[in-house]
């Protein structure tokens, strides 16, 4: 296929030939000078228009014959964007391979259309928000309770705006206390509204099923994933400072999903609550800072033994990798059920997450209709074990697990791509050469999750 580059000309004309340019001219110059001197200019006007007229259809046969191997236009490229955001799944992948097909990006075009996909995000979200919260949607982006939707689930929740910085404010998603009764959980999710002190953005979801356990059900991965989509998009969230913190009910809730979607959190916490260590994939917790909190006379049910439990499990991590797997321990002497954790969001709120660590610990796990699909700089849905990946430079090196069915998403934050990448699993060479921008992976990284930081121009897929 012939290789074109996007400085070509983006809109829909292409250069006039000197020929046509000087037929045209010279029809114009005619029709001036018989306007203006002749008198019954009107009995020749007919035939000088005609002659313009076949003068344009030259031009434009010769500009589309021009055109046929040229590559797409910006305007083209930007209705294929448009159209591909607001289509299903299904869609979605035949319309990939339109930009699939494109040339390379070239970087000064990344911004541009990084504000393409972002305006037409918004307005497809906007949609889909607007007829769950008609009456409150205007003041969506600042304070509120409002719905969201996934999978048929629908999910309440609390929204309170904060300040934030140039990137955009932190957010903090906090889980209540309760259990099996609706009037319970109703009482909890309005104390936990103003239970933390936190400084940037609050949502305080309200469990969508009055059950014991209600926030480690399957369906609750996605309805987290929608809430950050939702605020990534339509609220000024800073996406490297999202935090999530629970008590009791909502700390079995967290010490679940931190580790499940621990690319996504900066830090978390959790309190009066505990789950086995192999309910939970902690060794995805090597880049994502933990506080645990439990009181020592916490046992009906045993509570306290099982974070103990949990937290023995991180520190076999930390000493086996001591820089990752960071966590903090906090037992409460007397405390059973009821104690203070109110320095919490303080411990989580100074980490800021690295979007692209230099090593990666990753075992994906599914919960219900919910897929990771990637973490951090790592994509693949067919991935079952546990993989090991560090970075150096532009060198990668897959140092466990299978590279089969691995791919590594790259952006120029952290390779340069006027370099070969070099791909190895010990001693054999899995990948060496240079990669190119690609707005197929663009779009396909930044609507899949609207992280800004998370969104990727290269890939390279690993056999």
């Amino acid at each position: 296929m012939k290789a074109y580059s996007f400085s070509e000309p983006l809109n829909d004309t292409q250069p006039l030939t000197t020929l046509s340019c000087a037929a045209f001219c010279a029809t114009v110059s005619q029709f001036a000078l018989l306007f203006c001197v002749v008198p019954a200019w009107r009995y020749y006007a007919l035939p000088i228009f005609h002659n313009a007229a076949n003068c344009f259809d030259r031009i434009h046969s010769r500009v589309r014959k021009g055109r046929k191997d040229k590559a797409p236009s910006y305007r083209e490229i930007k209705d294929k964007i448009a159209e591909y955001v607001a289509a299903d799944d299904a869609k979605r992948a035949e319309l990939m391979t339109f930009f699939e097909k494109l040339p390379p990006l070239e970087s000064r075009y990344v911004s541009r259309y990084m504000k393409v996909m972002r305006s037409e995000l918004a307005e497809r979200v906007e949609a889909e928000c607007e007829p769950l919260n008609e009456k409150h949607f205007k003041k969506f982006a600042r304070n509120g309770v409002f719905f969201l939707e996934n999978d048929g689930m629908k999910m309440k929740y609390f929204f309170r705006s904060g300040k934030g910085g140039r990137d955009g404010s932190p957010l903090y998603l906090c889980f209540h206390q309760g259990g099996g009764s609706k009037d319970m959980n109703d009482s909890c999710w309005s104390g936990m509204q103003g239970y933390y002190s936190v400084k940037g953005s609050l949502i305080v979801p309200r469990v969508p099923t009055d059950a014991v356990g209600g926030w480690n059900k399957p369906h609750i991965p996605g309805l987290v994933q929608r809430a950050l989509y939702e605020s990534f998009v339509l609220r000024d969230i800073d996406t490297n400072r999202v935090y999530i913190l629970g008590y009791s009910l909502g700390g079995y809730g967290t010490a679940w999903m931190g580790p499940l979607m621990a690319d996504r959190w900066a830090a978390f916490g959790s309190s009066a609550a505990g789950i086995e260590p192999s309910g939970a994939p902690l060794v995805n917790l090597r880049n994502t800072p933990v506080i645990i909190q439990a009181g020592t006379e916490d046992n009906t049910p045993p509570r306290y033994e099982t974070a103990k439990r949990y937290v023995a499990r991180l520190n076999e991590l930390h000493e086996a990798d001591e820089e990752g797997y960071i966590y903090k321990f906090r037992e409460h002497q007397g405390a059973g059920h009821i104690f203070s954790d109110s320095d919490s969001p303080k411990w989580v709120g100074k980490h800021v997450r690295e979007p692209y660590p230099e090593k990666v610990v990753w075992k994906p796990v599914s919960s219900g209709s919910w897929s990771p699909g990637s973490f951090y700089w790592l994509a693949g849905d067919g991935l079952t074990g546990k993989v090991v990946v560090t970075r150096d430079g532009n060198t990668i090196e897959i140092e466990e697990g299978s590279p089969s069915g691995l791919t590594l998403l790259l952006n120029e934050e952290f390779i340069d791509f006027d370099e070969p990448v070099v791909v190895k699993r010990g001693d054999e060479e899995l990948f060496n050469g240079k990669v190119t921008r690609s707005l197929a992976v663009m779009i396909e990284t930044y609507v899949a999750r609207a992280d800004k930081a998370l969104t990727f121009t290269a890939k390279i897929t690993l056999d």
